[in-house]
């Protein structure tokens, strides 16, 4: 570590808190949660890919191709891709002329329109559980990073980043957050123009190819038809994604959201697979590396003092990113999903706001204690993505469906949460398998008895 690297880190940091500080005392509720419906489509592009980017596409994909996935994890960014673009092209368009219309906030409020309140609160249920485990992956995440950066132990890495990500987060809501992943977005692009390359080079495509069979098939990861299923669907849980419809909600407009989408589509399908090639990388440099650390370590190992600091603002912008995002998508449930539809409609936009902030704290120290229990990178990533599948039958159903269906809505997502459940005690890497298949099975026969 040089003057400099500490400079770059230091700056980096002063901006974020500097924009959530700047903008804390002009908000209203509409600019916390969706930026008052009217983000241009280069903002779009930016907060879309800064948001969805964040330890579970970088360390956690990196964790699995390192752990034995190899080339077989590239099954995940071709599906993430295939499925951006789907819900680019089908979905985002229509989310944003249905939050316009009816003044949509949130995942569940659609989900009320379309079947009925006890669908609201199934699936709001789903994306609390699912959204806790992503906060905790985001905050063990950036945890490691700064125990590499400070020389820290872990946890106490973990605590400190935990702090910094809660305070940002509750200052400034969902308009600070687009300001800072804007500038985050142009940060993150080190990582792919000049991380990337230097590992690549230090590993060479030779050795990384010469790996055994075993590993590079993702034979010593899961079994091929996990890698089969996790190419046709795991990058469905897009569709599913609480955090892709809140940006949707704050588009300007219909086609401005679908092309700003488009573009992010490409830009995720670039960092999850240079994720993949790290990891590969790490297997030959770092062969004996906890898979939790093999992409802070190749930091630390390859990259020279100078541009050191410039690749971990690169890697905090990334995951703190998508922990305010997360952090502001949890709140937002609880207060527009349950606070509001159930236990006090009549509470004005300056209580809801406030009580958004106080929530914000209060789920960061729940993540952080997560964090501190699991300590596992590729473990939270898994069982966080996992609990997506059983919103995806009856979200596509709302879309496409001709009928409303409460009931069978209801337990399809009811049922298949449980069996995601079940699967991750069973087999955590292929519990979102069942956890899809019962709750697409779950809408169709209860859609067939309801006739």
């Amino acid at each position: 570590m040089t003057g400099l690297d500490y400079l770059l880190i230091g700056g980096f940091f002063a901006i974020v808190f500097a924009i959530g500080l700047y903008e804390r005392e002009k908000l209203t509720l509409s600019d916390y949660w969706v930026n008052s419906r009217k983000t241009s489509s280069w903002m779009l592009v930016a907060t879309t890919l800064s948001s969805f980017i964040g330890a579970a596409s970088i360390l956690g994909n990196g964790s699995v191709s390192f752990s034995g996935g190899g080339l077989a994890t590239l099954a995940v960014p071709l599906s993430y891709f295939f499925h951006f673009l789907l819900f680019a092209v089908v979905f985002a368009p229509r989310i944003k002329e249905f939050g316009d219309a009816h003044g949509a906030f949130t995942l569940p409020d659609y989900l009320a329109f379309r079947f009925g309140p006890r669908v609201r609160d199934i699936s709001a249920l789903v994306i609390l559980v699912t959204f806790a485990l992503f906060l905790a992956l985001q905050i063990l995440a950036f945890g490691l990073f700064v125990a590499t950066f400070t020389g820290f132990e872990p946890n106490t890495a973990t605590v400190i980043a935990a702090l910094i990500t809660i305070c940002y987060t509750a200052v400034g809501g969902i308009r600070a957050d687009m300001r800072t992943d804007l500038f985050q977005f142009f940060i993150m692009m080190v990582l792919l123009v000049v991380f990337l390359p230097i590992i690549l080079q230090e590993a060479s495509w030779e050795r990384m190819t010469s790996l055994s069979t075993s590993f590079l098939s993702g034979a010593d990861f899961a079994p091929a038809y996990v890698w089969i299923f996790a190419l046709l669907f795991l990058g469905s849980s897009v569709v599913a994604s609480p955090d892709l419809w809140v940006r949707a909600y704050a588009g300007k407009d219909a086609e401005g959201v679908r092309r700003s989408m488009t573009a992010s589509s490409f830009m995720v399908l670039a960092f999850m697979t240079m994720a993949v090639l790290l990891g590969i990388a790490g297997k030959v440099l770092l062969p004996d590396t906890d898979p939790n650390q093999i992409i802070p370590n190749l930091l630390v190992k390859f990259v020279p003092p100078g541009l050191f600091g410039l690749m971990m603002a690169g890697f905090f912008a990334a995951i703190m990113s998508s922990a305010d995002t997360v952090l502001l998508v949890l709140s937002m449930t609880v207060v527009r999903d349950f606070y509001q539809k159930k236990i006090n409609p009549k509470a004005t936009d300056t209580e809801l706001l406030k009580l958004s902030r106080n929530l914000i704290i209060i789920f960061g120290l729940l993540g952080l204690a997560v964090a501190l229990v699991v300590f596992n990178i590729a473990h939270l990533s898994i069982h966080a993505v996992s609990f997506y599948a059983c919103l995806i039958p009856v979200i596509v159903a709302g879309f496409f469906g001709k009928v409303r269906n409460e009931r069978a809505g209801f337990w399809s997502v009811a049922l298949g949460f449980v069996a995601i459940i079940i699967g991750l005690f069973i087999d955590p890497v292929q519990a979102f398998i069942p956890g899809i298949i019962v709750s697409a099975l779950t809408y169709w026969i209860g859609s067939i008895r309801n006739k």
